[in-house]
């Protein structure tokens, strides 16, 4: 899987692309989502659910929260996405057709905050 931070270039920016994934490594990103829904996580970093193949990619965290903050960012490399336990609900929801193929077209996970967050197979939306 690959992350990467566009800040220009489409209407849609600021943005964090999720892509280059196979079906297998989102079953995992959405079972940290159910996880982090459930309570049974409270913050977990991407790295450390999948194997991220650009070494100059962000950091990105996903934290259970009281609300549906949306993606912040930390410093110049950090970024934190806070929903709550309905949020991460539904970006579960909307990651499920991905565990089955990675050959779809693309799904926004997140419409909170100022930076959305994107789930594309080849990172085109």
């Amino acid at each position: 899987m690959k992350v990467e931070h566009l800040t220009e270039g489409s209407p849609d920016c600021p943005l964090i692309r999720l892509f280059n994934f196979t079906a297998s490594e989102v079953q995992q990103l959405r079972k940290a989502f159910e996880a982090l829904a459930t309570g049974l996580l409270e913050r977990v970093s991407l790295d450390g659910i999948l194997c991220v193949e650009n070494p100059d990619a962000i950091l990105l965290e996903f934290v259970r929260s009281d609300r549906d903050t949306g993606i912040m960012k930390r410093d110049q490399r950090t970024f934190v996405l806070e929903l709550s336990a309905e949020g991460w609900t539904t970006a579960a929801e909307l990651a499920q057709p991905f565990c089955q193929s990675s050959s779809l077209g693309h799904q926004w996970l997140t419409n909170t905050g100022g930076i959305r967050l994107l789930l594309s197979p080849t990172g085109h939306w």
